[in-house]
């Protein structure tokens, strides 16, 4: 057996159900940071979107519903920079897997897929300044992402 073999069968599928319903707990948290007033705070949201994310399915459906929670927490934040700069390494990581997955949906990033030499979403330039410093391996897999659309900073 390969090592990609053996990775592959050593995955164990999760409840979608109770991802599910962890997804919706989050929003339920989310949606009062999001609305307008003395609550809101979207920098928080985008932090509490980014808990717990959904690893352990294969499921689509999942794995989109807690996309579309991070992009709406990420839409409402009116400095992403200064959202990002709040957000540790690991959540930044989390943040750009949402943030590939939302690119590669065309449902989320629509209006932004118009254009054949569209500039990269403003989260992912702004991770790539602020959090990519000296990993390496995310400075150059942002590098991959920007030159294959058609920008490159």
């Amino acid at each position: 057996m390969s090592d990609d073999e053996e990775w592959k069968s050593s995955f164990v599928q999760g409840d979608d159900a109770a991802l599910t319903a962890a997804i919706k707990a989050r929003e339920a948290e989310c949606d009062p940071l999001l609305r307008r007033g003395p609550s809101a705070d979207p920098v928080k949201a985008l932090a509490l979107s980014l808990a717990d994310p959904p690893y352990a399915t294969r499921t689509a459906a999942v794995k989109d519903a807690a996309t579309e929670l991070v992009c709406k927490c990420m839409a409402s934040a009116s400095d992403i920079d200064a959202a990002i700069g709040t957000l540790s390494l690991e959540q930044c990581d989390v943040l750009m897997k949402y943030i590939y997955r939302g690119c590669a949906r065309a449902a989320i990033f629509a209006p932004r897929r118009a254009s054949p030499r569209r500039p990269p979403p403003p989260a992912l330039t702004a991770l790539s300044r602020r959090r990519a410093g000296s990993a390496s391996k995310r400075r150059s897999s942002l590098t991959t992402l920007l030159s294959s659309n058609g920008t490159r900073r």
